[in-house]
């Protein structure tokens, strides 16, 4: 995983201009857009932080994939356990190069 600048998220009210802010920051090319991270919290709602069991990480795929139109390769790597480990996966998804922040 490619060490990454602090991340930013901006959190605002609907229509308060949230996502003109972050077209704004992506257009400068130093930022890549993440969708909504609440879609994630919800797709490992109840499950262990880590240890995951390959059926674990099939019902996050497919809640990632299915639910929140997330992008994702068709099969999570075994090696993917934790939380987090799919979590960074997903941005290494989003910004391969490993260039800029989220």
């Amino acid at each position: 995983m490619p060490a990454y600048k602090k991340p930013v998220f901006i959190v605002g009210m609907p229509r308060s201009g949230t996502t003109l802010i972050q077209g704004i920051l992506c257009n400068t090319g130093e930022y890549f857009p993440m969708p909504e991270t609440h879609f994630f919290v919800r797709a490992a709602y109840g499950l262990p932080e880590e240890n995951l069991s390959k059926k674990h990480r099939k019902r996050i795929q497919h809640k990632l994939l299915k639910k929140s139109r997330i992008k994702l390769d068709k099969r999570l790597p075994e090696n993917l356990t934790t939380i987090k480990d799919i979590f960074e996966h997903v941005i290494d998804q989003f910004n391969p190069e490993g260039t800029r922040t989220f």
